[in-house]
C-alpha cells in the first residue's frame, strides 16, 4: 500500500543535526528511489519542505532542490488539493488545519498511510507511522 510522506521526513534527508534521523530517512529515501510506486508527495509538502529549506536550512537549499528533482522524475510528487480536502479540514481545529489538509489530500488519491514524526497531528484522519521509532508499527 503507498505511503504519503510528511515535510519532516524530507527534511531529515537533507538536514544532518539529528544524525540518527538523517542515516534513517536516507535509508528511506534509497527506498522510494528503488520503489517510487510504493510513495507519494503531496504539492503541498514539496512547498513546506522547500520553504524551510530556504528559511531554516539555507545552505541545504540546493540539497533540498535536487531531492525534490530526484522525487518528481521518479513520480512520487502528487497533485494537490481540492475543495473537498478544503472543506473536510477546516473541520479540525485550527492548529491541525495545515495536516488535515495533507491527510486528506493524501486519502483522495488513495494514500492511506503517511511517514511522519508527528502521528499525533494525524490522528483520526489517516494512518500516521512514525519511521524513526524503534519498533514501527505494521500497516
Amino acid at each position: 500500500m503507498k505511503k504519503g510522506l510528511d515535510t519532516n521526513i524530507l527534511v531529515y534527508m537533507i538536514d544532518s543535526t539529528d544524525e540518527d534521523k538523517h542515516k534513517r530517512a536516507l535509508s528511506l529515501l534509497e527506498d522510494i528511489l528503488r520503489n517510487p510506486s510504493e510513495y507519494a508527495v503531496t504539492t503541498q509538502v514539496v512547498a513546506e519542505f522547500l520553504y524551510v529549506a530556504k528559511k531554516k536550512l539555507p545552505v541545504a537549499l540546493d540539497d533540498a532542490l535536487l531531492l525534490i528533482e530526484r522525487l518528481h522524475a521518479k513520480g512520487t510528487i502528487i497533485g494537490s488539493y481540492t475543495i473537498k480536502e478544503v472543506l473536510q479540514a477546516i473541520r479540525h481545529p485550527p492548529k491541525r488545519f495545515w495536516d488535515a489538509l495533507i491527510a486528506y489530500t493524501y486519502l483522495s488519491h488513495n494514500v492511506k498511510t503517511i511517514l511522519t514524526e508527528n502521528t499525533e497531528d494525524f490522528k483520526n484522519i489517516i494512518n500516521a507511522i512514525n519511521p524513526f521509532e524503534k519498533t514501527i508499527q505494521k500497516e
